[in-house]
C-alpha cells in the first residue's frame, strides 16, 4: 500500500458492514434494521411456561387450537410443569437468527455478543417477571468442548447482560460430562443424555460470589444460554440450582424452538 492510499484510509476508513445484509454500519456488526428483525416472532403464538412457539396457523382441530390459547400454556408444560417458573427467547430459531448464532459460534464473530447480549437485556427489561432476578448464571461448556471452542457463547452474553443491567454473574456450574451433541435427539433421548451432566461449583460458593445457599438476596436466578430445543438443559441446569437452594430460576436464550402440531 502506497503513502497515497494510506493517508486516504486514515482519513476516509472503509465503514464495518452488517454481517446479515452487508449495509455499512458505524461502529457495531449488526444495523439496526437486522437488530430488530432477528428478534422479531409475529405470527407465532408462545407458551407462556416454556417459551418456544407455535405457528399460529398450525394444524390441528379447532377445539385443541382453542384450548392452547385459552391455557396460554403448551401440552407439555401443562402435563408436566418443567422447574423453571418461565423461559423466554429473541425468538424462534431460524432465518436470520439462526444465521447470526451460527456466526456467533462457530465462525469466530464473538463481538457479536455486544448486540445480543443487548437484544437479550431488552428482552429482559420487557419481561416483568424478571425484574427481581438477584444474579444471572450462564449454562457452562464441558472442558473439552471449551477447549475446542476457546470460549463460551453463553457466559459471554451473560457477562454482556450483567454489565447493561448492573447485575452480578455467577459462573457457579460446571459441566463434568461432555455429552454427545443432542441436535439428533428426541425429547425422552436429550433428557436421558444430559442428566448428572452439571453439578455447583464449590469454589465459586466458597468464597460467596453467588450465595445461592448463603445469601437471600441471591434466591432469584436467571440462566442464560443460546438455544432453547426441547428445555432438557435448562431443567437440568434448574435441578442442580434449586438443590443447592435457589428460590426460583427463570431461563433467558437467544432462541427457541418451535412446538409440534398440536
Amino acid at each position: 500500500m502506497g503513502l497515497l492510499e494510506k493517508m486516504l484510509q486514515a482519513l476516509f476508513p472503509e465503514k464495518s458492514r452488517c454481517l446479515v445484509c452487508g449495509c455499512p454500519v458505524e461502529s457495531d456488526i449488526l444495523c439496526d434494521s437486522c437488530m430488530k428483525r432477528i428478534g422479531y416472532s409475529q405470527g407465532y403464538s408462545i407458551c407462556y411456561r416454556c417459551g418456544r412457539y407455535m405457528h399460529e396457523a398450525v394444524e390441528g382441530s379447532k377445539a385443541a387450537k382453542t384450548e392452547y390459547m385459552n391455557n396460554k400454556y403448551c401440552p407439555e408444560c401443562r402435563e408436566a410443569a418443567p422447574e423453571f417458573f418461565m423461559a423466554r427467547s429473541l425468538g424462534p430459531y431460524g432465518g436470520d437468527l439462526k444465521q447470526v448464532i451460527y456466526m456467533y459460534k462457530y465462525n469466530g464473530y464473538r463481538s457479536l455478543c455486544r448486540s445480543l447480549g443487548l437484544l437479550m437485556a431488552e428482552l429482559f427489561i420487557n419481561e416483568k417477571a424478571f425484574w427481581d432476578t438477584s444474579i444471572i448464571v450462564p449454562v457452562p461448556l464441558s472442558e473439552e468442548k471449551m477447549a475446542r471452542r476457546g470460549f463460551n457463547q453463553s457466559e459471554l452474553l451473560a457477562e454482556q447482560m450483567g454489565r447493561i443491567l448492573h447485575l452480578p454473574v455467577a459462573k457457579c456450574l460446571i459441566r463434568t460430562i461432555d455429552t454427545p451433541s443432542q441436535s439428533k435427539l428426541t425429547k425422552k433421548g436429550r433428557q436421558d443424555n444430559i442428566r448428572g451432566a452439571f453439578i455447583i461449583n464449590d469454589k465459586v460458593l466458597s468464597v460467596g460470589l453467588t450465595g445461592i445457599t448463603r445469601c437471600k438476596r441471591y434466591s432469584k436466578v436467571l440462566l442464560v444460554d443460546d438455544i432453547f430445543t426441547t428445555g432438557a438443559t435448562a431443567c437440568e441446569c434448574s435441578r442442580v440450582l434449586l438443590r443447592a437452594g435457589a428460590d426460583s430460576i427463570g431461563i433467558l436464550t437467544l432462541a427457541s424452538g418451535l412446538q409440534e402440531k398440536i
